[in-house]
This record gives structure tokens, sequence and C-alpha cells, in this order.
């Protein structure tokens, strides 16, 4: 019973970063907060509290980020 619950919180930790770095991904990628809340199913405001502070953390002019969690780096660029 124990392994499980721990297994469970590793998971919801995972789906955190996930659900973190694609939302970066996709302000990098110009989205709106309107359409990453659309997308997760909850209100911008919501998405716009959890993560506002991301945009001063972009680093400017630097478009690229995977349209799915499969996808690679083009050469030279590496996820952040």
């Amino acid at each position: 019973m124990v392994d499980t619950l721990q297994a469970i919180q590793q998971v919801r930790q995972e789906c955190d970063h996930t659900e973190l770095v694609t939302v970066k991904y996709a302000r990098k990628a110009g989205l709106t907060w309107a359409e990453i809340a659309n997308a997760l199913g909850v209100t911008r405001q919501a998405v716009w509290e959890r993560w506002y502070e991301i945009d001063e953390t972009l680093p400017k002019g630097d478009a690229w980020g995977p349209s799915s969690l499969n996808e690679t780096a083009p050469e030279g660029k590496t996820s952040r």
C-alpha cells in the first residue's frame, strides 16, 4: 500500500514538471494565457496566477518549443 502511494506521488511530480515545461514552451511559442487555460480546462486567471512569472524567465526571441512531448530539439537547440 505504501509503495503504491509513493508511486502516485512520483507520477504527480512528473506530471507537474511536464505541465510546467509545456506551459513554458507554449508561452515561448506565443500562446496566450487564455489559449493555455482552455487547453488545460481551467480559467485564464487560474493559469496566470500559477505561472505568470514564467514570462520574466523566458529568453527573448527564442520561440522554439515542441508541439508534442515526443519531439526532439532542433540541431543546436536544447530544452530548458
